[in-house]
């Protein structure tokens, strides 16, 4: 089910985690057109560069917030998810103290998600 993606995210990592998350697993199969899904920490004090994921223009990336760190909650809850067009430019930052856990999907829309058509990642602006 990844198709081009598959070289990414090998079998033997699904299955591992498939037995250590029995139930998150079992809620993930319940999306439908999912592409791929799992957990995504971003440790306290990481980095990740500015870059762009090569998706076809019909997938979308969600994230879902569990545990985030104290600052980031003045604009996201935890148990809230946030959209991100991954075919943009983007990159993540934890200054903080504490991990940031998501659970992060991508799923696939049935239709060509516009270009900008969702808000760039961050605080929201005034």
């Amino acid at each position: 089910f990844l198709e081009q993606y598959g070289d990414d995210f090998p079998e033997s990592i699904f299955e591992g985690n498939r037995q250590r998350f029995p139930n998150t697993s079992e809620l993930l199969e319940r999306i439908d057109n999912l592409v791929v899904g799992g957990f995504m920490v971003l440790r306290a004090g990481g980095k990740i560069r500015m870059h762009r994921d090569h998706r076809k223009d019909n997938v979308i990336r969600v994230h879902l917030a569990l545990q985030l760190p104290e600052h980031e909650k003045a604009y996201w809850e935890e148990g809230r998810a946030r959209l991100i067009d991954i075919r943009s430019p983007h990159q993540a930052h934890n200054d903080s103290e504490t991990d940031r856990l998501t659970l992060c999907c991508d799923v696939r829309m049935g239709f060509d998600i516009p270009n900008d058509a969702i808000a760039p990642w961050g605080p929201p602006t005034p």
